[in-house]
């Protein structure tokens, strides 16, 4: 004899289920009642959107500047921005030996100072920072200057990491 419980866990409940229309005949076919949900928006829909499905019916218009502004652009700025003051602590301290470089190593540590401060302001863009990565970043910066004590190098690699963390600081607490 089955258990009570089971036949009442295998039976469904009338209430929860909606009832079902008896099945026809095999010859003969009736039309399917399709009921498309209503959804007010406000607005009228007009008759070549509904015609696509899985589209609402917002007018659109095409052009660059009907688009809003991508937020990559907004990504691109406060890496800029952060950029530019990552450019700036690297830069402390450095102009008197800046202005006794020649002009060839002079470039080449510009531009390899620019491309470092981009690099760490990305790195500072990550959840969790990497120092290590950051300060060994300043310290190849920093050996391209000829005849510098390898001590001025650390040290003044670990003061300009401390100054740049310290930004990624200030950024968290806003």
């Amino acid at each position: 004899m089955p258990d009570p419980q089971e036949t009442k866990r295998n039976k469904p409940d009338s209430g929860l289920l909606p009832e079902l229309s008896p099945l026809s005949p095999p010859g003969e076919l009736r039309p399917r009642e399709e009921k498309e949900p209503q959804v007010e928006t406000g607005r009228e829909q007009s008759p070549e959107l509904d015609e696509r499905p899985g589209f609402e019916s917002e007018p659109t218009q095409e052009g660059p500047s009907s688009s809003p502004a991508p937020m990559p652009a907004v990504k691109e700025e406060t890496e800029i921005g952060a950029a530019k003051e990552v450019e700036n602590i690297l830069e402390e301290d450095l102009r008197e030996i800046y202005a006794e470089l020649d002009p060839a190593t002079r470039q080449k540590f510009k531009q390899e100072g620019e491309k470092t401060a981009g690099t760490i302001a990305i790195l500072l863009q990550a959840t969790k920072v990497k120092v290590k990565k950051v300060l060994s970043l300043i310290k190849k910066w920093l050996k391209i200057i000829p005849g510098l004590n390898k001590h001025f190098i650390e040290q003044e690699a670990k003061i300009k990491t401390d100054k740049v963390l310290a930004i990624k600081r200030k950024s968290q607490g806003q």
